[in-house]
């Protein structure tokens, strides 16, 4: 972890370093013929790139080479899936970085004039640590290797726990061979790469003809964003027919919103009712009168429904407690 953290970050200010000079410009395939422009950057960006392609003796072969040699050295399925696996990322990482640097540095200038009238290699604030950076890619690894991982170092001491189990012992037992096959996938996916750009970059859209799905399917970023947005829309759409079945239907209906609006039309339903034709009003009369004699019968003791009923029609008769207060006799 510490190794990748110095070359990455070379790596990353390198190229925002890059961007700064070419006027913010941020496509690769703009950029080209910046060797003789920027070579302070180049220099930098080769540490960086070869340090993360894990060439010997530079910061990133240290770690890198220990991480594939302990998967191996577990001895199982998982381990040798793992190492398999890692082998063909660090060659198509080896890839990606010659490529970088090839579209970026050694092709001829794609960009528009305009980017190139300004270009400047960065000032001293900016090229300051990029060079101690440099410095750390080249050389930490093989400096820091013994104390850090070494067979033995008790640099953490207690402050990691490793059980006894864990311990791979990959530095030994570990056949030669599979030590040095990354490192020649690294180096044959890289000089392919070159072969490719130097000597038959013309057969690249015959290749891109013949194999135009797979090359869509690359080009589209394996179809990723064709997923989020499916997933995102999904995910609108269920988040639409909640919003409508459930805040503005159910709570809605069974809410404050719901009955208040239940109530009102059940009032506007009565209000309906109200013809002026005596005829109709006799008819509710009777219908009313008939409900209350049977609501009052069909009750166990109606004596408390009467003695409230007659309570309730003397009530407006009776002096208000205002009335009693403001009575001249007071």
């Amino acid at each position: 972890m510490v190794n990748h953290a110095f070359f990455k970050a070379l790596l990353f200010l390198s190229a925002g370093a890059v961007i700064h000079a070419l006027q913010d410009e941020q496509d690769l395939r703009k950029y080209g013929g910046l060797l003789s422009l920027l070579p302070y950057c180049y220099i930098l960006m080769l540490i960086g790139s070869f340090s993360l392609m894990a060439l010997p003796f530079l910061t990133g072969f240290y770690s890198k080479e220990f991480i594939l040699s302990s998967t191996y050295g577990h001895y199982s399925f998982s381990g040798a899936g793992a190492y398999w696996l890692s082998t063909v990322a660090a060659a198509f990482t080896a890839a990606y970085s010659i490529r970088s640097l090839y579209l970026t540095f050694l092709t001829k200038p794609n960009g528009p004039k305009v980017n190139y009238m300004g270009t400047h290699e960065p000032s001293l604030v900016m090229a300051l640590p990029l060079f101690i950076l440099a410095v750390f890619s080249l050389f930490f690894g093989f400096i820091g290797q013994e104390a850090f991982i070494g067979v033995g170092s008790g640099f953490f001491t207690n402050a990691l726990f490793q059980h006894p189990n864990h311990v791979i012992e990959a530095e030994f037992s570990v056949p030669l061979a599979y030590k040095l096959f990354p490192l020649i996938a690294t180096i044959l996916s890289s000089s392919l790469l070159i072969l490719f750009y130097t000597c038959f970059s013309h057969y690249g859209m015959w290749l891109k003809d013949l194999w135009r799905g797979l090359y869509v399917f690359f080009n589209q970023r394996y179809h990723f964003d064709s997923l989020y947005s499916f997933i995102g829309y999904k995910i609108i759409a269920l988040g639409y027919i909640t919003w409508k079945s459930l805040d503005k239907g159910v709570l809605e209906l069974l809410g404050p919103f719901g009955l208040s609006k239940m109530v009102t039309s059940f009032s506007l339903r009565i209000a309906s009712l109200d013809t002026g034709y005596i005829p109709h009003y006799a008819i509710l009369i009777l219908l009313g009168l008939i409900g209350f004699i049977y609501f009052v019968l069909s009750m166990p003791d109606p004596k408390g429904l009467i003695l409230i009923l007659g309570f309730t029609l003397i009530l407006p008769y009776s002096p208000s407690l205002d009335d009693t207060q403001n009575s001249p006799l007071k």
